[in-house]
């Protein structure tokens, strides 16, 4: 049987079964984008990776999330790096971070909007997945802010990213 999911299609249930999944890049039959289960846990890498599990929003109201781009060496790279998608209504509403394109249409404002919040009753969103991956302390468990109090420029995003 194959295991293997479009990440729209991962539901809060497959995810409390296998609360991480990964790009099943490997399989030359399926498409990159598909995923499928991590079984061995915890995990000490989330490179390709995604979590799921409830956060909680700051007005203590508890929500399954998909968290993605956490580094689990590095609280600093998480912090600018890691983005997540609220399960709400049967679907998934994703959250740009202040130096993704299309900040507008799915930043903070607008996804509170979309889960009929305001933006202080989103954030900051607590997460906890210290049962599923280890590494640094502030990297697998935390907040997420609307925004950074650090923003960086979008060089400096690079920079992160490539390892600069």
């Amino acid at each position: 049987m194959n295991s293997c999911k479009k990440p729209e299609d991962i539901t809060p249930d497959d995810f409390e079964r296998f609360p991480v999944w990964e790009a099943a890049i490997d399989l030359d039959e399926v498409d990159g984008t598909l995923h499928r289960p991590v079984k061995e846990l915890p995990v000490h890498d989330l490179g390709l990776r995604v979590v799921g599990t409830k956060v909680t929003l700051a007005n203590g109201i508890e929500m399954f999330a998909a968290l993605h781009g956490i580094h689990l060496e590095s609280e600093y790279k998480t912090r600018h790096l890691m983005s997540l998608s609220f399960f709400h209504m049967g679907g998934w509403i994703h959250l740009d971070r202040y130096h993704d394109y299309s900040l507008e249409k799915n930043g903070p404002e607008a996804t509170a909007r979309k889960l009929g919040l305001k933006v202080s009753d989103v954030f900051p969103v607590k997460y906890d997945v210290s049962n599923f991956c280890v590494g640094d302390p502030g990297a697998v468990a935390g907040f997420v802010e609307s925004d950074p109090k650090d923003k960086l420029t979008r060089d400096e995003i690079l920079d992160l990213i490539t390892d600069k």
